[in-house]
């Protein structure tokens, strides 16, 4: 079983990879994988030893927890990453061919030393949102079920990522997935309108561009390389 203290202070404190320095922020409802308990201690052990910061590096955090499929010399392109790195590549003027983003990826999406931060609304990694495996893993009450992890977990972290974002004033902050814009509005302080119909909304705050974009899991190549091109257009200086 993973135990109990380590889970809920993970559950609190950890919140995803990069700086909160970075003046981009992509942040998502919570982190793919999660398929087995060794996969899950891995990660919890590798945040225990490495102090219990709030924010990894992840091309250091993923090999040392055992997952070595996004970084090193055998890493493969990570599905939702590869977007965010195209939506990037393409804010600043670079090209996104499948070589660069994947070198992006090895070294410095996530990096401490890189200019992005990777943060999620919830902390527990998860196959989907229909798979719970924490039932069978761990004693606490409120890993039961998903919807009483979520009801102890959302509001205060929220909470947590809004405050971070007041104080370090990121130039962009970008929430992939539409299906949780209540959580999004509730992290970025406003109320989205709508940038590209159907495909892009947005929201300015005095310091911070607040954008949702659909996720990458359900969405093409080509509609990245659209929000990219709209975010080199009217925002490429904030990149």
């Amino acid at each position: 079983m993973l135990p109990d203290n380590l889970v809920a202070d993970y559950c609190q404190q950890f919140f995803g990879f990069g700086s909160w320095s970075a003046k981009v922020w992509f942040i998502g409802l919570e982190e793919g994988g999660g398929w087995n308990e060794a996969d899950v201690q891995g990660r919890l052990s590798t945040w225990q030893a490495g102090g219990r910061r709030s924010l990894e590096d992840a091309p250091e955090f993923y090999p040392t927890s055992k997952c070595h499929k996004w970084h090193g010399d055998d890493a493969k392109l990570q599905t939702t990453w590869k977007q965010l790195i195209r939506m990037l590549f393409i804010a600043q003027g670079k090209g996104d061919s499948d070589d660069a983003i994947l070198k992006y990826q090895r070294k410095w999406l996530g990096a401490f030393s890189g200019e992005t931060c990777l943060a999620e609304l919830f902390p527990l990694p998860s196959p989907n949102t229909r798979t719970w495996l924490y039932s069978e893993w761990s004693n606490l009450v409120w890993l039961k079920e998903r919807k009483t992890y979520e009801a102890r977990t959302m509001l205060s972290r929220a909470c947590s990522l809004k405050r971070k974002i007041e104080e370090n004033k990121p130039k962009v902050v970008i929430f992939y997935g539409a299906t949780r814009l209540r959580s999004w509005s509730q992290i970025s302080g406003g109320y989205f309108e709508q940038a590209i119909d159907g495909q892009l909304m947005r929201f300015k705050s005095d310091a911070t561009m607040f954008f949702v974009t659909r996720h990458p899991a359900w969405e093409t190549d080509e509609y990245f390389k659209k929000i990219g091109r709209f975010f080199r257009r009217h925002y490429g200086s904030s990149f």
